[in-house]
């Protein structure tokens, strides 16, 4: 490597970093950058408490202004991607439509653990700029019963990434016709204050008036991402496989029916979440199968029965997989489909099938009730199953037209990405944090400053490759396969930019990533910059266990590097 990096002619390129809001802004694609050619599969997510329900008639009312802003908790929305309709819901039958005007929403991601009174501290509080989705629009609620929801179209999507949670800022600035009275609901136990407003225009961000008790159901549409399915907190522990070393449990198959999913398109990757922190790096080789069954739940039948509405399609095919060591509960792990397309029709019943082989050890993975026979396991050289349990795994599927976003616990930052002197990190990033195979167009990093400065970067560097090895070498020709130089040249940043907003830069040279791999970005200038200014981005930091070896400081292209215990938050764009 040390070779071919000294070979390389130097290519003057300036880059323009472009402007990613932790919220997505810009109506950027949603076929996640690629060439339009695949369509995004489309999800809906539903937050919806039961345990008692009100209404409310001051959002869309007939007084001349409100600000509201609805706080809903990462578990209930149980999904990530771009959301490009949001959906609310009548409590009463409305006999006609209705129009109100001068509506404008925000979205933007918070940390906060409850809502302030004062409503400018909710959002753009470090976890990125909040995203006007719809500006000054006039939105229609169709005439309907009660229980119906009505769309509200986005002008622009927000990248909502999943870890964080959602503020859901509304404005009305002219009075409605009518009132409309909307449904909100209880979750018993769920006490954080849910929603804010202020129903006066002289002192709009004053949200005296709250609920600790009833939140807005609402409904989020997404064009492309990661759909949790049936989504549980608590999940309890399958006994039952497929990650084992007993070969009487190293198949199952799952059923999930159309109306779990909630969606239709091409699936990219599966991902599955820990019961328990994985104790050591374990390997096995995984084969999955997707199809359909006219069953709604699964009985003691051969395996290749209850695929019995067309015929499966093998999806990964004996792929090696490590399944590393310190992987805490509640994470999901990603298996990559790159040996078959599957397009879900969202309508049939969903059967995904894991066989594994080769198993070094035991991880145990999340499973919650469904009051179905959902979950068949057995062996994978038996004909039929053993079993059939009222159980689900916990799995997410990955539409294809999101991005695939490492996002740390964020305990720490770093400014040796973007720096005034030589700089640079190697970072790793496995394939079971990943999951998808395509051609990546740009990387980007979560800033940690409190705001950025226009800045150019002159002599930066970006070289991806896939990587061997589970920890960092010191070495960096041990660190690579088949790698590249993505970016060589002048890398610009904009001003304006807010603490938890990506930076994002798009690759010169783009790299095809096969999803099995584990991946190395190195990162940082191999020269002074000639900027003035240090732009930290957000990592988590001394984690011997789960990051061991994840992190490498060094210039891009010396001789030598330092690996260290950390994790660098990133963001892939990815395309087929």
């Amino acid at each position: 490597m040390k070779n071919l990096l000294k070979s390389i002619a130097l290519m003057i390129i300036t880059l323009l970093v472009i402007f990613t809001a932790c919220g997505g802004g810009g109506g950027g694609s949603s076929s996640g950058g690629g060439d339009g050619e695949i369509p995004a599969g489309m999800f809906t997510k539903e937050v919806a408490y039961s345990d008692g329900y009100v209404a409310d008639s001051n959002l869309f009312s007939t007084t001349a202004f409100c600000h509201f802003q609805i706080y809903y908790k990462k578990d209930d929305i149980a999904g990530s991607g771009n959301i490009n309709s949001i959906y609310l819901r009548c409590q009463t039958d409305l006999a006609s439509a209705v129009s109100c005007s001068n509506v404008s929403i925000k979205l933007g991601h918070t940390s906060i653990a409850d809502l302030l009174v004062d409503m400018t501290q909710n959002i753009n509080q470090g976890k990125g700029s909040a995203v006007t989705v719809l500006n000054d629009a006039t939105i229609t609620i169709p005439a309907g019963s009660a229980g119906d929801y009505f769309e509200i179209p986005l002008t622009t999507s927000f990248n909502y990434n999943g870890v964080d949670d959602l503020i859901v800022d509304i404005t009305r600035a002219a009075a409605c016709p009518v009132a409309v009275s909307l449904c909100l609901g209880m979750e018993t136990g769920n006490t954080y204050t849910k929603y804010r407003y202020s129903t006066n225009s002289s002192s709009p961000d004053n949200g005296n008036s709250g609920n600790i008790s009833y939140l807005f159901h609402i409904q989020f549409k997404f064009a492309g991402g990661d759909n949790k399915v049936d989504y549980s907190m608590s999940p309890s522990i399958n006994n039952f496989g497929p990650f084992t070393t007993d070969g009487d449990f190293n198949r199952v198959q799952v059923l999930y029916p159309a109306a779990s999913i909630a969606g239709s398109g091409r699936i990219t990757a599966i991902g599955l979440q820990l019961a328990e922190e994985s104790a050591f790096y374990y390997s096995y080789k995984y084969t999955v199968r997707m199809g359909y069954s006219q069953y709604n739940s699964l009985g003691v039948h051969s395996w290749e029965d209850n695929f019995n509405q067309g015929s499966p399609v093998t999806v990964a095919n004996s792929v090696n997989f490590v399944i590393p060591q310190g992987v805490p509960a509640g994470k999901f792990i990603w298996l990559s489909l790159n040996d078959g397309t599957f397009t879900y029709d969202g309508t049939g019943n969903l059967v995904i099938e894991i066989t594994t082989m080769n198993a070094t050890g035991i991880v145990k993975m999340g499973m919650h009730t469904t009051g179905s026979g959902q979950l068949a396991h057995g062996s994978s050289v038996d004909t039929f199953c053993n079993n059939v349990i009222t159980e689900a795994l916990q799995i997410a599927l990955r539409f294809y037209g999101g991005t695939m976003d490492v996002i740390t616990e964020e305990n720490s930052n770093t400014g040796h990405i973007f720096n005034s002197d030589p700089h640079g990190r190697i970072n790793l990033y496995r394939a079971s944090e990943l999951g998808t195979a395509g051609t990546i167009t740009s990387v980007a990093c979560r800033m940690h400053n409190n705001a950025s400065a226009e800045t150019d970067y002159a002599n930066y560097r970006i070289i991806i490759g896939h990587c061997p090895l589970e920890s960092l070498d010191s070495d960096p020709d041990n660190n690579f396969v088949s790698q590249l130089t993505a970016v060589n040249g002048t890398v610009s940043i904009p001003g304006g930019l807010v603490k938890g907003d990506w930076i994002e830069v798009p690759l010169s040279t783009p790299f095809v990533y096969d999803g099995k791999s584990n991946l190395a970005v190195w990162m940082g200038t191999t020269d002074t910059t000639g900027a003035g200014v240090t732009h930290s981005v957000k990592c988590t930091a001394i984690d011997s266990t789960q990051y061991a070896g994840q992190n490498a400081d060094g210039i891009p292209g010396s001789v030598s590097v330092t690996p260290q215990d950390f994790k660098l938050d990133m963001k892939f764009k990815i395309s087929k």
